[in-house]
């Protein structure tokens, strides 16, 4: 005979309303709609990239690999500008490098200049998605469910170990 097996009950009433949670999470989640979005524009405006610098279509994949160049570097040195400077500061920097990418692409026509554009959006794409994360989980005690401040400073890291380790119970 099987065990009646039931998840525990969540306290899922008070993450529904949407006026308990902070517009800073709110901003987070969309910023993850924004990343993807820009992340993905390569792909649809390949064509016309390949027109307007005059490659081939051997010569303009490079993009993706300066895209994800990009991606790797941020993601390296994303983590350590998060624990050493203003977390906020540092996440609204990757979104203004994201945001000088984009507007950047169309003012290109030369393969290198292309190139380093995309390593740039790819920069700040990986450093916006790794610090949505981040302050999220700095954000939200996920284990009992209440909101907290992050830390404003990179010395406060009692309040982390404190949700590393109620997470890791």
């Amino acid at each position: 005979m099987v065990a009646d097996r039931r998840a525990p009950v969540l306290p899922t009433a008070e993450l529904t309303d949407a006026a308990l949670v902070p517009r800073s999470v709110r901003l987070y989640l969309v910023s993850f709609l924004i990343v993807g979005m820009a992340m993905s524009v390569l792909g649809p405006a390949l064509t016309d990239l390949r027109e307007k610098s005059g490659a081939d279509i051997g010569d303009i994949g490079i993009l993706f690999v300066g895209q994800s160049a990009g991606y790797i570097i941020g993601s390296f040195t994303g983590g350590r500008m998060f624990d050493r400077f203003n977390s906020h500061r540092v996440f609204a920097l990757s979104l203004v490098l994201l945001g000088a990418g984009l507007a950047l692409v169309p003012s290109f026509s030369a393969l290198g200049a292309l190139f380093a554009t995309f390593v740039l959006i790819g920069f700040g794409g990986s450093i916006c998605d790794l610090g949505g994360n981040t302050l999220l989980m700095w954000g939200f005690d996920l284990v009992t469910a209440n909101v907290n401040q992050p830390p404003c400073c990179p010395n406060c890291k009692a309040d982390r170990r404190r949700l590393t380790s109620d997470l890791l119970v």
